[in-house]
């Protein structure tokens, strides 16, 4: 009689009990680790700040900031205590940090990066990490 096989979550084959290699793909998920970076960097993006308010409403400071932006690339996001306010949406590092000095130059002498993942703000540091694992990825892919 034969004994059953250990199965992971993924339906691959877990390691035998003599330290036998499972076999299957990489990860739980079914992606390799180039596509699991993929996967992480295409949800990241970075805005630049350029207020946060307390005090005031969303419509009071979204009309002054209209005014001396452009409104299309303009958001907003509000967390338990400020509405925080954004301009651009990039898809990389290097050019919202190009976007940040424009805006400096342009009077938001305070402005900063922000890396968002999906909808929510996240670690800067970790967001470049992956951007920058990502790139390295590709760059390795397309020799």
């Amino acid at each position: 009689m034969m004994a059953a096989k250990k199965l992971n979550p993924d339906g691959t084959q877990a390691n035998n009990a003599n330290g036998g290699t499972t076999y299957g793909k990489n990860s739980s998920n079914g992606m390799n680790n180039s596509e699991m970076n993929s996967s992480l960097q295409k949800d990241i993006v970075y805005k630049v700040q350029i207020g946060a308010f307390r005090k005031h409403s969303r419509e009071i400071v979204q009309k002054r900031l209209e005014k001396k932006t452009d409104k299309t690339m303009l958001t907003s996001y509000d967390d338990l205590t400020w509405l925080r306010f954004f301009m651009g949406a990039e898809g990389n590092y290097k050019s919202a940090k190009n976007l940040r000095e424009t805006l400096r130059q342009a009077g938001f002498g305070d402005a900063f990066i922000v890396a968002f993942k999906e909808t929510k703000p996240m670690n800067l540091s970790e967001a470049i990490k992956i951007t920058r694992a990502n790139n390295t990825a590709n760059t390795d892919t397309n020799d």
